[in-house]
This record gives structure tokens, C-alpha cells and sequence, in this order.
């Protein structure tokens, strides 16, 4: 892997991957209420 640093104005992308077990399915798959920022 390494180092890697985000900024707004740069170009890229980031990727993440993530071994899902039935633990995290049902986390992703649960209901939830967020706040939103409407731009």
C-alpha cells in the first residue's frame, strides 16, 4: 500500500476494498437517518 494525501483540487481517485462478512452486510444494509448539506 503506502502513503497517499487527498486534496479538493488535485486529480486522482481512491479506492477501498473491504472483505464483507455478514456483520458488515447487515451494518451497510440497515436502515439511518443523516444529516444533508444541499449544495
Amino acid at each position: 500500500m503506502g502513503e497517499y494525501c487527498t486534496s479538493l483540487d488535485m486529480a486522482g481517485v481512491s479506492v477501498t476494498l473491504v472483505r464483507l462478512d455478514d456483520e458488515i452486510s447487515e451494518l451497510l444494509a440497515a436502515p439511518a437517518e443523516i444529516p444533508i448539506r444541499v449544495f
